[in-house]
């Protein structure tokens, strides 16, 4: 069991080998939201990374000494095959990649393929490492996912994390479960 207290997600938390999406509109806390989880399981004595493609390891780790967190490891990389290699070689549980569309592989694959290929990567190896695996997404001001919706409709569980309208200091979230 990697994390407990999120009865959103069933009642037992994050599973060994599950995947799930976290989207939301820019500036709605999705850094911030995975950066205090991260560092809630680092507690429990579980390695956990974040990985940017969009922003540099700087900037992570500025936001993470902004929340006062200081426990979670940060790495600027983009290519799938070499993230899941270090996941394995560093034994992590849990792994935050930011974001879909900043994802290569060396495959050589474009568009479609490859994010069919990004997809399936992603999800079986979640499996095979035994590793939580989240995906940040982002979506428009009209509440859309930005591109695709193939690895939303691939993962355990998509959550969405929205600015309430009555209260901008207050996040709404919503998990849907596939």
């Amino acid at each position: 069991m990697l994390f407990r207290s999120d009865f959103a997600l069933g009642g037992e938390g994050f599973l060994p080998g599950q995947t799930f999406t976290l989207a939301g509109e820019p500036g709605s806390g999705k850094t911030t939201l995975l950066l205090q989880t991260l560092e809630l399981i680092e507690q429990q004595g579980l390695k956990t990374a974040y990985v940017s493609g969009e922003e540099s390891v700087y900037q992570v780790a500025f936001a993470a000494r902004r929340l006062n967190l200081n426990n979670i490891s940060i790495a600027n990389l983009t290519v799938i095959e070499d993230i899941f290699d270090a996941v394995k070689e560093g034994e992590y549980k849990m792994i935050v990649l930011d974001s879909l569309p900043s994802l290569e592989t060396r495959s050589g694959l474009e568009g479609k393929r490859k994010e069919e290929y990004l997809t399936n990567y992603i999800t079986s190896k979640a499996k095979e490492l035994e590793v939580v695996v989240g995906v940040i997404l982002h979506i428009t001001k009209q509440g859309k996912y930005k591109g695709s919706t193939l690895l939303p409709h691939s993962v355990d569980a998509n959550i969405m994390l929205r600015v309430s309208e009555g209260d901008e200091t207050v996040r709404e979230i919503e998990v849907t479960k596939n």
